[in-house]
């Protein structure tokens, strides 16, 4: 098993580098039983990925420069997640 952006998922599937993991990801499963935050985490990381990526080309940031405060609530950031909806 290995991390990659989900851009890759195709490339390497095509030439069939990549194995199916599915029967193993079953509820109750050996892997999620000893791995539930990678299972529960591999399932929203599209979306955010995606997500920050429009945010952050539309000019919007997840924090302050200073790290004080949040910024998600901005306008770019608000666009951006309306044209994920749309």
């Amino acid at each position: 098993m290995f991390g990659s952006d989900v851009i890759w998922t195709a490339e390497f599937a095509t030439p069939k580098w990549l194995y199916d993991l599915t029967p193993y990801m079953a509820p109750g499963s050996s892997f999620t039983r000893r791995l539930p935050g990678v299972r529960a985490s591999s399932s929203s990381a599209r979306l955010t990925c995606d997500w920050l990526e429009l945010a952050f080309a539309a000019g919007g940031t997840v924090v302050s420069e200073d790290g004080s405060k949040a910024t998600i609530n901005s306008h770019e950031n608000v666009a951006a997640t309306q044209l994920l909806v749309e």
